[in-house]
């Protein structure tokens, strides 16, 4: 969903094959989620917006590194 935020339109495809965690798998009665239903989840936009895309862009601005995330 970053991916997407980041690039709309981009390719779907290397989307698609991305891992999903485990978590989500074990919820979903151990399948991988359709994407599509995944994105139409008001919820998992606005944790892209609140958390991730100010997480990444101070990532690649260096004011965070990823081993201070861990």
């Amino acid at each position: 969903m970053l991916q997407e935020k980041q690039n709309p339109g981009g390719n779907k495809a290397d989307i698609e094959r991305l891992q999903w965690p485990d978590s989500i798998i074990q919820i979903n009665a151990g399948e991988p989620p359709e994407l599509e239903i995944w994105w139409a989840q008001a919820e998992c936009w606005s944790l892209v917006e609140q958390i991730l895309l100010p997480l990444a862009a101070a990532i690649a601005k260096d004011e965070i590194t990823r081993a201070e995330m861990a």
